[in-house]
């Protein structure tokens, strides 16, 4: 049941933002809050739960893509464009 798991990853995520010290955890972490309140069509608690996981972690690519994606549903286009390029530049290896 896609609603059950749901709330399973939403308390599992939660837990782990309360009681870990570890920035990465946390991060992936409001990645899967994001997710979940994305798949529930939240789309302002998905927004703010991938922000706060890229401001914990920037190299959390999903959280990253997740914030672009909530930039294109809030129609930020010319800041996507801005926010593409700059990862753009970034050397990963």
């Amino acid at each position: 049941n896609k609603i059950k798991s749901n709330k399973i990853i939403q308390y599992l995520a939660t837990q782990a933002i309360q009681n870990s010290e570890v920035d990465a955890v946390k991060s992936e972490s409001y990645y899967y809050l994001g997710r979940c309140s994305q798949i529930q069509e939240d789309f302002e608690s998905a927004f703010q739960n991938y922000s706060k996981s890229c401001q914990l972690n920037p190299d959390q690519m999903l959280g990253q893509f997740g914030l672009g994606q909530m930039y294109l549903y809030k129609g930020f286009y010319l800041f996507l464009f801005f926010f593409v390029n700059y990862f753009d530049n970034i050397s990963y290896f």
